[in-house]
């Protein structure tokens, strides 16, 4: 359930778009401390989070605050095309929670 919801705020646009950074970094998030489950449906989904790398939107003030979700996208999808970073990142996170 948790899932099919970020899913849905990837997709979200234009103002909408902390629900789009919300959702990274609880994607960011799983990768380090959900089950491995979550991992590998995360990983399916490498290719709909990296579309996000083009994420565009500027506040009526002029401020581009895609770049955010931009470099969100950037660092997971850098993370979840490299295994052995992903197993690190999981390792020092279990460590951590002990």
């Amino acid at each position: 359930m948790v899932m099919n919801v970020l899913w849905t705020r990837l997709g979200e646009t234009g103002k909408d778009w902390r629900y789009v950074y919300k959702a990274l970094a609880v994607i960011e998030y799983l990768v380090a401390h959900g089950s491995e489950r979550a991992v590998d449906d995360i990983i399916e989904h490498t290719f709909q989070i990296s579309a996000l790398s083009s994420f565009e939107y500027v506040e009526p003030s002029g401020k581009d605050v895609g770049l955010n979700v931009r470099k969100k996208v950037e660092n997971i999808v850098s993370l979840l095309n490299d295994k052995d970073k992903i197993h690190e990142v999981r390792n020092k996170a279990a460590n951590c929670d002990k």
